[in-house]
């Protein structure tokens, strides 16, 4: 494999690897957003929008860490 031939597949499994990241960053953003739907704005109407940024935050990193464990298996 030539130089050139090598730099390209690098940068394939570069641009693969980013694009997985933007996926599994959109998937988590996907689910993050239909937990904090399932609370209903009866319960988070009465948030700051500081509580309801750090409640979605700490969703997110839970559905994160999920995803983990799931791999792991």
């Amino acid at each position: 494999m030539n130089a050139y031939a090598m730099r390209d597949a690098q940068e394939e499994r570069r641009l693969e690897n980013a694009a997985w990241q933007d996926a599994q960053s959109a998937y988590i953003a996907e689910q993050t957003h239909v937990l904090m739907e399932m609370l209903g704005s009866t319960l988070t109407d009465k948030w700051t929008d500081g509580e309801y940024d750090e409640a979605q935050d700490r969703a997110s990193e839970f559905i994160k860490s999920l995803m983990k464990e799931a791999r792991m298996m």
